[in-house]
């Protein structure tokens, strides 16, 4: 389930026009990275576009942006075909998801993303030795998604 609050949302006095502003208190990455889905990090950006096109009709334009404060304040925007191009790929990894979900062969998130993960209790004692065991069958059975976000800045 998704869940979450735009950190603030600018709709132009006319309607025709949004923007959505999604503040980071981290350091901003260097300037010349672009930051689409950020791998799944920034996904939530992009889901809130897709909201505000669905919810608002008449909102022509729609801006998505981050916005980072720590250090040297940074804003990355995503808007028009960039913007276009992010919910295709979202929709893309969305739908490579659902087909693995329902085919019962997820695999467990990778070490770097385990404090985020509600499911560790459920892993062996030894889950190193588990993981190095299990790594091809989990690399074949996240094969589209590991794809589709290495592909994904």
């Amino acid at each position: 389930v998704f869940g979450g609050r735009m950190d603030r949302l600018d709709i132009r006095a006319t309607g025709d026009a949004a923007r959505i502003t999604d503040y980071k208190s981290i350091k901003p990455p260097p300037k010349t990275q672009r930051i689409t889905l950020g791998q799944g990090r920034e996904l939530q950006r992009v889901l809130y576009a897709i909201a505000v096109r669905a919810l608002l009709p008449e909102t022509r334009a729609v801006v998505a942006r981050l916005i980072y404060l720590a250090d040297d304040p940074a804003t990355f925007e995503l808007k028009g075909d960039e913007l276009d191009d992010a919910i295709g790929h979202a929709i893309s990894y969305l739908s490579a998801a659902t087909v693995i979900l329902r085919s019962g062969r997820i695999a467990p998130r990778w070490e770097k993303d385990v404090f985020y993960d509600d499911m560790r209790l459920a892993l062996p004692a030894d889950r190193e030795s588990y993981l190095r065991r299990k790594a091809s069958e989990f690399r074949a059975a996240n094969q589209q998604l590991n794809k589709l976000w290495s592909a994904s800045t």
